[in-house]
């Protein structure tokens, strides 16, 4: 099976397992809608007090699929109660980071938690980082930034 297909084959059990998930979630206590519809159910976010849904879209490969199919999927996880959007601006070199500007945002933004990752390793290039990926993502803000790729304590001097 080449890439091609394993993701749409992916992306295919993904949509079901949503689909599922989202015709069961009026059996749960917690349930929970906004206005696109039941939302997943959703976790604490570590420390920072947010809560997101227990599954969100990682956006590795939205950058890599046709525009056409970033929008069935990025409609579909949001059918389906996903409210969390993660990506990077070091996938498709901030191609993944665009997509979801132009897909995402401009109706979603402020349905959903999004985040992005940098790679920098200095202070300099974390604000080229960030100006890039809010330009990108077509937006003002973010709700989480991270460093990406952390493999020892030099990575986060």
């Amino acid at each position: 099976m080449d890439r091609r297909a394993f993701l749409k084959s992916l992306a295919g059990l993904t949509t079901g397992i949503l689909l599922s998930s989202a015709c069961a979630e009026g059996d749960e206590e917690n349930s929970t809608r906004d206005r696109l519809g039941a939302l997943l159910p959703t976790r604490r976010f570590g420390r920072t007090g947010e809560a997101v849904t227990m599954l969100g879209v990682g956006g590795w490969h939205i950058g890599d699929m046709t525009e056409a199919e970033a929008q069935k999927t990025i409609e579909t996880a949001l059918e389906g109660g996903v409210r969390f959007f993660d990506t990077a601006e070091g996938y498709q070199t901030g191609g993944s980071e665009s997509r979801l500007g132009k897909l995402l945002v401009p109706k979603y933004r402020d349905d959903v938690f999004l985040m992005t990752k940098t790679r920098a390793r200095n202070v300099n290039e974390a604000w080229e980082h960030l100006e890039g990926s809010l330009s990108r993502l077509n937006t003002d803000r973010l709700d989480l930034w991270q460093v990406h790729a952390v493999r020892n304590p030099a990575d986060v001097d």
